[in-house]
């Protein structure tokens, strides 16, 4: 009997690590073991595909309206409200809640029933009362790694930002791709307006381009440095990254438009081609 008992708490951990690796685990309760676990404990195979699909006995999940860009937020509070109702002895009948980058504005709660899932996003004012429950065989593809829906991505391909402030449709080149965001080279959108003037754009104005633009160095924050992701000698003035006249910032993979057939218009192209030719011969720009 002790065996089994320390066999079954070791499966149970097992189970526990892997809802940590895909997602967030919101309910400790949920340790029960199944076939899907034994085979991944005893290493057996079976039939790939199907072994991927979840059983009826396994629980659902449902995709959950959120306020865009607040994603990762909402997985938070979610996680964060759990932990207090498990303190208080009342624990939330969801099993985890997770986002993905290529899915903007839901994010995923994993529960046996819709009304657990009700129950917990219940108070929480950047959640939407609008829950969708994802067909059974949609469900592994939700749990895919972002970054191979994201692995085409080249060094200098050309691509548009969305979903991002003042460079939302701007064309960029891209630098860098690690593991969670994507590097890239702009042309800069400066306010140099003063905070109190009155020709300071309102909320309502885009803040233009300034080609060509090189920050001064009596200019608060300015220092420069050695940018280690990028292999450059970079300018800082205080957040902003410039280099060369552009300015370079990350962005999430799901702010990156990477369509095949994103190329910069005439204007655009040639606002980058008069600043790169300003970079020495023989160096990279």
């Amino acid at each position: 009997m002790e065996k089994n008992a320390i066999e079954n708490d070791r499966i149970a951990k097992l189970r526990r690590d892997e809802k940590l690796a895909r997602g967030i685990i919101v309910n400790e309760d949920d340790l029960s073991d199944d076939s899907n676990d034994q085979n991944m404990i005893d290493g057996s195979d079976g039939d790939d595909k199907q072994a991927l699909l979840p059983s009826t006995e396994d629980p659902s999940l449902w995709q959950v309206r959120v306020k865009k860009n607040h994603e990762r937020i909402a997985v938070m509070a979610l996680l964060n409200k759990s932990i207090d109702y498990q303190r208080r002895g009342t624990p939330l009948s969801i099993l985890s809640a997770t986002s993905s980058d290529a899915t903007e504005g839901y994010i995923y709660v994993e529960a046996y029933k819709e009304v657990g899932v009700k129950e917990a996003c219940a108070g929480l004012t950047f959640i939407f009362n609008k829950f969708i429950l994802v067909p059974k065989e949609e469900m592994p593809v939700i749990f895919q790694n972002d970054k191979a829906k994201n692995s085409e991505l080249k060094t200098h391909q050309w691509v548009r930002i969305k979903n991002s402030g003042p460079y939302n449709g701007d064309i960029a080149l891209v630098e860098v791709v690690d593991e969670s965001k994507v590097w890239v080279r702009l042309i800069p959108r400066i306010d140099l307006s003063v905070s109190n003037s009155k020709d300071r754009p309102s909320r309502f104005q885009r803040i233009p381009q300034k080609l060509g633009y090189f920050p001064s160095e009596r200019m608060e924050g300015y220092r420069k440095s050695k940018n280690i992701i990028l292999g450059k000698h970079v300018v800082m003035v205080k957040n902003q990254i410039f280099y060369k006249g552009f300015t370079f910032k990350a962005f999430p993979f799901k702010q990156i438009d990477s369509a095949t057939d994103i190329k910069p218009n005439n204007e655009e192209l040639q606002n980058f081609i008069s600043l790169l030719g300003k970079t020495s011969i023989g160096t990279r720009p």
